[in-house]
């Protein structure tokens, strides 16, 4: 194998990131795994999206699905999705809760497929990345001890998104609305224009790439931030990024996790 390709909606990268560390921890270097959220992972400034996944996809390619209603929601995560069924071979799908087997849409199998709490599956995914990579295995001991650290962490996010899917009480936020957001479809076509005016495959991926954070953006409310702050956090976004619906969505990410890490500490 030559790289792990991590397909996933920008939502579940903090489900993202213990993908790859645990990855990192069986063996695999950094510069075989690409993921698009994180730095290092991803392609450098200036490339085309689009051209390089088609360069990268081949038969070489272990793609790995992050499931959930995030994926389904993304249109940019069902392109990556027929893309990699038609170029590579070997997929494992992981599933985020509550998302079931039978919630799988498209052409993502279940063969091999896990939860990603599922704590058995764990041993049979780093079997089968030692073999695909020709990686010598870790100590027994050592690999259990970051195995169940890692299902731990785990654990903490899914409650915590658990919290946000059924705490029906929070105040609403007072940038919580639609009217921001009336006329993204003609700023976001017009800013395509701009960025790329002879390129219309670009053109298309932006387009796709803002509505979709557009989505996200209304969609994004954690719970177990104080309304204050994340209106702060909100508003910082907006005045930094006025028509950068993706960059908003990514500094409001970022700073919230900041945020949890802060009060993590108090």
């Amino acid at each position: 194998m030559k790289k792990i390709f991590i397909s996933h909606s920008s939502l579940d990268s903090k489900y993202v990131e213990k993908i790859i560390d645990l990855l990192e921890t069986i063996g695999v270097p950094s510069e075989k795994i690409f993921c698009s959220s994180f730095e290092g992972y991803g392609i450098k400034l200036g490339k085309d999206f689009l051209a390089y996944l088609k360069d990268e996809l081949n038969n070489d390619i272990l793609v790995i699905f992050i499931i959930s209603n995030n994926f389904y929601s993304s249109a940019i995560c069902l392109c990556e999705m027929g893309a990699t069924w038609i170029k590579t071979n070997d997929h494992i799908p992981i599933l985020i809760p509550p998302f079931e087997y039978s919630d799988i849409k498209g052409v993502i199998p279940t063969t091999h497929g896990m939860k990603i709490d599922d704590k058995e599956r764990y041993n049979s995914l780093k079997e089968i990345i030692e073999k695909n990579f020709n990686i010598s295995p870790i100590n027994n001991s050592v690999w259990e001890r970051k195995r169940d650290n890692h299902l731990k962490q785990i654990k903490q996010i899914v409650e915590t998104t658990g919290v946000s899917k059924v705490t029906p009480n929070k105040p609403k936020s007072i940038f919580n609305d639609d009217d921001y957001y009336s006329n993204s479809n003609e700023l976001i076509k017009k800013q395509s224009k701009i960025e790329w005016p002879n390129d219309f495959e670009m053109q298309l991926h932006y387009i796709s790439k803002q509505k979709e954070a557009v989505e996200n953006l209304k969609q994004h409310d954690p719970l177990d931030i104080d309304k204050h702050q994340f209106d702060i956090i909100r508003k910082m976004a907006r005045a930094e990024w006025k028509n950068d619906y993706d960059m908003q969505l990514h500094f409001e990410q970022k700073q919230v996790e900041s945020l949890r890490r802060l009060n993590e500490l108090e």
